[in-house]
């Protein structure tokens, strides 16, 4: 794949507990143009595979996934 072939997509995996706390530390990748692809708050393997499914139908190449622990 060439790099101008790459479109990357982000999104957090979050408890709702954490969602304040995660957000604006890794809020500049969405400053950088990179769109944001929502997931439901739910287990996180429920999540990650939703999230499979989602990205399949979209128009993105990769996903950067972050846990809510990644701060």
């Amino acid at each position: 794949m060439r790099p101008e072939d790459v479109r990357i997509c982000w999104t957090v995996l979050y408890d709702k507990l954490l969602w304040h706390e995660v957000v604006p530390p890794i809020i500049d990748i969405a400053s950088q143009g990179y769109a944001f692809m929502q997931v439901e708050c739910r287990a996180v393997d429920i999540a990650r595979n939703d999230l499979g499914r989602q990205l399949l139908d979209s128009a993105y190449t990769h996903v950067l996934m972050l846990d809510a622990d990644h701060l």
